[in-house]
């Protein structure tokens, strides 16, 4: 699953929840700063979220990019 993210959002919790269920996640950082916000690859982020509102989920990724120390939170 791809779950685009932003700095100083609340992004984190969804994130730390698929970790502890083993969901692995393709992570997309999303800058809302510009306007319209803009994905890391620079794609508009309105034709994923048209309200613009972070985190959001994303279509299926291929296999899992997910780092394993990314879960190793003890």
């Amino acid at each position: 699953m791809k779950l685009y993210y932003a700095t100083g959002t609340c992004s984190l919790s969804p994130d730390i929840v698929a970790c502890e269920a083993s969901v692995p996640l393709d992570l997309e950082r999303v800058d809302i700063r510009k306007l319209p916000h803009v994905t890391g690859k620079g794609d508009d982020y309105s034709a994923v979220n048209p309200s613009g509102y972070v985190p959001a989920p994303g279509s299926p990724p291929p296999p899992a990019r997910r780092s394993a120390w990314r879960c190793n939170l003890g």
